[in-house]
């Protein structure tokens, strides 16, 4: 009698429940996944409170500055290997492609290592010319070693993003807690010995811990592909669906996509206001937005888009209905909202307070910025949503022509700076991300996938967190509150009323509700 399927390892994996991208396989990888995050967080916050009070306006201005073409330069140089990454690495994981994927991985490694060396040569031998353009002539002495750290850097986010890829969480959030932590532990300990902290210093440490994270990152990454490849139990390699046809034209138009998205980016306005309004605005907007950022980072659209679009993209590789995806787009949007809102609320009733504190009396004045940075995120969350969305339906077009759309915002925002200052550039990044939500759905809309947002929803978590903001700042002026008893009373009662709001308007369906309860470890669902 035939042998069951079931008993080779490959069959067993799926028959089992235990398929690379299930709910379950999702479930059992999230506790490793909530406390990476968790101390990611805790390193990168405290990687901004140390650098903003161990180096002085100057430097601080210049680490902005060298920050945003960090960021600049690993997206205008992927070249099309970010999209293959979000897609095809997925793709690969399936069982039947599972004997190309160590390839796959490989092979985009490489070429990513390629662009990147490309890139980083032309910012050594352009570091003069780049540091006189942006204002900041102190980086012409470090942009040349800087060149290491976008080499190193990039690879390692580029392995860090296959891993999310594969929903291996786990190893992900490994290699970027040591990574980040050895960062902070070396600065931490030069600034505490009474050390004088500079910029040159900061990117020394920075270019030989990314050195490093690559190599662990590398073997990670190997041990992983041996346990993959325990799975496979033939040895006959499966059709290769990757043709070259097929990868580039869905990629490339994302790429250029990419690329003119950072025309409008929050990291080309920091040059911007490098080169149009000097060194102080540089950093007040600088700071700003890095606590923004932090804040972006731990939102579910962000946290949890790594975790469920390798399930979209499974799910629609094998067909999966256009109603799913709406689902699970328009669930991530109101969590994203819940969390984000009460946040801005603080910021809106003391911000002043929050930045003071944050950035040891600095930067109090960036508040505001803060605020309006804060309020973005949720149309920040809104594209990070459609962009999946369009990821899992190989949709180039939408993304491409929403970004063509959005590129208005930069300059307005540039043509009302004299008058405005660095508000002008966040009201041009709200500008612009408005016209990119609202052409991209559009599109969307138009190809025959209608998904709606939840506007009743949202305005009900809107008039929540409008409700506690305005409680926070009636009670604080009533008792005329200031410095951190002002900050601490807003958080207090905005939680309170907010909390106590959202359960009276109920802004989540019943469905929705067990939705995520089937998120939960199987414990927790009793």
């Amino acid at each position: 009698m035939m042998g069951d399927d079931r008993s080779h390892p490959l069959q067993a994996e799926v028959h089992s429940g235990q398929a690379p991208f299930s709910a379950a396989r999702m479930r059992s990888s999230l506790h490793l996944f909530a406390a990476g995050k968790l101390i990611s967080g805790m390193i990168g916050i405290a990687w901004l409170l140390t650098l903003v009070r161990a180096l002085d306006v100057s430097h601080y201005s210049g680490y902005v500055v060298l920050m945003a073409l960090l960021e600049i330069v690993l997206l205008v140089s992927n070249a099309g290997v970010y999209p293959f990454a979000h897609r095809y690495i997925t793709e690969g994981r399936l069982p039947h492609n599972l004997p190309l994927l160590p390839g796959l991985i490989w092979r985009s490694l490489a070429y990513r290592i390629a662009t990147l060396a490309l890139a980083a040569g032309a910012v050594a031998v352009l570091a003069r010319p780049l540091a006189m353009l942006v204002g900041q002539p102190l980086l012409t002495q470090v942009l040349a070693m800087y060149a290491f750290v976008i080499v190193f850097e990039g690879s390692t986010r580029y392995l860090e993003l296959a891993f999310e890829s594969l929903l291996e969480q786990g190893r992900a959030q490994l290699c970027a807690v040591l990574r980040n932590g050895a960062r902070l532990v070396i600065v931490a300990l030069l600034w505490s010995g009474g050390d004088t902290l500079n910029l040159s210093q900061v990117v020394r440490i920075e270019a030989s811990t990314a050195v490093l994270g690559f190599l662990l990152a590398v073997v990670v990454m190997a041990q992983a592909l041996r346990v993959h490849r325990r799975l496979v139990f033939s040895s006959a390699l499966p059709a290769d669906s990757f043709s070259l046809q097929r990868l580039m034209s869905f990629a490339l138009p994302l790429f250029i996509a990419q690329c003119l998205t950072q025309l409008y980016s929050p990291d080309t306005i920091k040059l911007i206001v490098s080169r149009l309004l000097g060194v102080t605005e540089a950093a007040a907007f600088g700071f700003a937005h890095a606590l923004s950022f932090v804040i972006q980072r731990y939102l579910p659209a962000s946290l949890l888009v790594g975790l469920i679009r390798p399930m979209l993209v499974a799910r629609r590789a094998h067909g999966g209905s256009d109603q799913d995806l709406m689902l699970v787009g328009n669930l991530i949007l109101k969590i994203n909202l819940f969390v984000l809102l009460p946040v801005a609320a603080v910021f809106a009733v003391a911000g002043r307070e929050f930045a003071a504190l944050a950035s040891g009396g600095k930067y109090a004045d960036a508040g505001p910025l803060l605020f309006l940075m804060t309020l973005l995120l949720v149309l920040t969350g809104a594209h990070v949503v459609l962009s999946m969305l369009a990821t899992a339906l190989e949709d180039r077009r939408a993304v491409l022509i929403g970004t063509m759309v959005s590129i208005p915002g930069i300059v307005v925002g540039t043509w009302l700076a004299p008058a405005l200052g660095a508000m002008a550039m966040v009201l041009g990044l709200w500008l612009s991300e408005l016209l990119w939500c609202s052409f991209t759905l559009w599109l969307l809309r138009q190809r025959g996938f209608a998904f709606r947002i939840d506007g009743a929803a949202w305005a009900k978590l809107v008039t929540a967190a409008s409700v506690a903001a305005a409680s926070a700042a009636w009670l604080t002026d009533l008792l005329a509150l200031s410095g951190v008893v002002r900050l601490m009373a807003a958080g207090a009662v905005i939680a309170v009323v907010y909390l106590a709001a959202c359960v009276a308007l109920a802004p989540l369906s019943s469905y929705e509700r067990k939705m995520l309860t089937r998120l939960l470890p199987a414990r927790w669902q009793r």
